[in-house]
């Protein structure tokens, strides 16, 4: 346990860019001590239920920011979905992150979180008046598609139990951005649509009409930095049909802070969630 307190204080010195010994604020030292705790708790509730990828302890050991922020969107899942009282089902370090059953249906999560590669700090910024979402819509993008693809995996190699019928719950996280855009990496600016649902629906950025109220063109498509098209608006598209629903998540180091949760059922899916599974959920974000 020494070992990985070690680990997570340097992670968060690191990440929040915070000195212990930082005479310009009097407070670090006790905000990487009550950070690290947090973490610590969190990830020992979760080592401890069962469900717990085994090498959760030798992933944070590593040192290595995006295996740790792997590991902790894993545990805020945990505590999330235990908080929803589902009787949750461990599923082995290969397959998909949590399970459980509902009204005879099986319910399969695979969480994932976004990375900050090859985005830099400095170019959040909004002084031109100008928001081009397209590069973290991308981050978004990649995760979810990542995730889609080996669920379809699973399904067609017959693996780990998953069934045609399964239903495939979809959850990211913008954890891995912190360092980067903070909330901004959730939803370009706030009370606007989600980079998440902007994929979903193909919504795209937003511009001012002829009243001057705020609207949103709509968007297929995303370009790549190489200049080649990858498909937006997946809810419509039949290679998403196998995911039931998918949950968006701006969830911060620290357990004391501010989330913030989207999810979004998707009407096309071959197995859509039931009206009470999806009211059960729902109605857990809106309290």
């Amino acid at each position: 346990m020494d070992k990985m307190k070690q680990k997570l204080q340097t992670f968060i010195i690191e990440q929040l860019e915070v000195e212990p010994k930082d005479e310009k604020n009097l407070n670090a030292k006790a905000i990487i001590e009550n950070y690290t705790s947090d973490l610590l708790n969190l990830l020992e509730e979760y080592r401890r239920s069962g469900l717990a990828d085994k090498k959760l302890k030798r992933e944070i050991l590593t040192g290595d920011p995006k295996k740790i922020y792997s590991m902790i969107w894993e545990a805020q899942l945990f505590k999330l979905l235990q908080k929803q009282n589902h009787v949750l089902s461990a599923t082995g370090d290969e397959g998909p992150d949590f399970f459980f059953e509902h009204e005879d249906k099986q319910i399969w999560i695979e969480a994932t979180t976004l990375h900050s590669d090859k985005i830099k700090k400095e170019e959040d910024t909004f002084e031109s008046g100008i928001i081009d979402t397209e590069k973290f819509t991308l981050k978004w993008k990649s995760a979810i598609s990542g995730k889609s693809k080996r669920f379809q995996d699973y399904i067609q190699q017959n693996k780990f139990g998953v069934k045609t019928s399964d239903i495939c719950i979809i959850a990211v996280s913008s954890l891995g951005m912190h360092k980067i855009r903070g909330a901004a990496c959730f939803r370009p600016i706030p009370d606007s649509p989600t980079y998440s649902s902007h994929l979903e629906y193909g919504v795209g950025d937003p511009c001012v009409d002829a009243k001057g109220e705020r609207v949103y063109r709509r968007r297929n498509n995303i370009s790549k930095p190489n200049g080649a098209l990858c498909a937006s608006d997946l809810f419509s598209r039949d290679e998403y049909r196998h995911i039931s629903a998918i949950l968006s998540a701006h969830t911060p180091i620290c357990t004391s802070e501010e989330h913030q949760y989207e999810f979004r059922m998707n009407p096309n899916a071959n197995n859509p969630l039931s009206k009470d599974l999806y009211n059960k959920i729902t109605n857990f974000f809106e309290r």
